[in-house]
C-alpha cells in the first residue's frame, strides 16, 4: 500500500488564479495550509501504526526523539522496548462438594481469585524523563481495547 502525503500549500497556489500569484498571496495560503498540512501528517502517521509491539515500540522511540534510534535498525537502536508480562500460574476452581482433585494448582469457588495481571510491561531508561500521563495516553491510543501494562524503568 502506497502512502501519498498531500503538500496543502502547493496544491493551493496551483489552484489559485495565476494573476494573484506572489509572496504576499503565498504567504496568505500558507495561514491556511499549515493546521491543514498538520492534520494530514499526524493523522498518516496514526494510520501507519499500529497496536503491534515493534511499532508500538518505534511511537514511543521517536515521541522521545532519541538520538541514537534508527527505524531501519529497531531492535538493535531502541532504547525502549516492551516485554511480555509474567503470566501467573493458571487456578482451575471446582466445587466444595466435589471429590479431592488431582491437578495441582486448583482452588475452591469460596477463595478470592487473583485477577490483577499484567498483560506487556513498558521498560524506559531511567536517563529519559517523562511525564506519566502524556506517556499512558500514548500507548492507551494505540495499544488494544482491554490490554494492561505497566511502566518500569530500567
Amino acid at each position: 500500500m502506497f502512502w501519498i502525503s498531500t503538500n496543502f500549500k502547493q496544491q493551493f497556489l496551483d489552484l489559485s488564479p495565476t494573476f494573484f500569484r506572489g509572496e504576499r498571496f503565498e504567504a496568505f495560503l500558507g495561514v491556511f495550509a499549515k493546521p491543514l498540512q498538520t492534520l494530514a501528517d499526524t493523522t498518516l502517521y496514526q494510520m501507519q501504526h499500529d497496536s503491534t509491539v515493534i511499532y508500538l515500540e518505534k511511537v514511543l522511540n521517536e515521541y522521545f526523539a532519541i538520538s541514537t534510534y534508527n527505524p531501519n535498525s529497531h531492535i538493535a537502536t531502541r532504547q525502549i522496548y516492551i516485554e511480555d508480562a509474567p503470566q501467573a500460574v493458571k487456578n482451575y476452581i471446582y466445587q466444595p462438594e466435589e471429590t479431592n482433585p488431582v491437578y495441582l494448582g486448583l482452588v475452591y469457588l469460596d477463595r478470592e481469585i487473583a485477577l490483577d495481571q499484567y498483560h506487556f510491561i513498558v521498560k524506559i531508561p531511567v536517563s529519559i524523563s517523562f511525564n506519566e500521563a502524556r506517556l499512558r495516553a500514548l500507548i492507551d491510543f494505540y495499544k488494544l481495547a482491554g490490554k494492561r501494562y505497566l511502566i518500569e524503568t530500567y
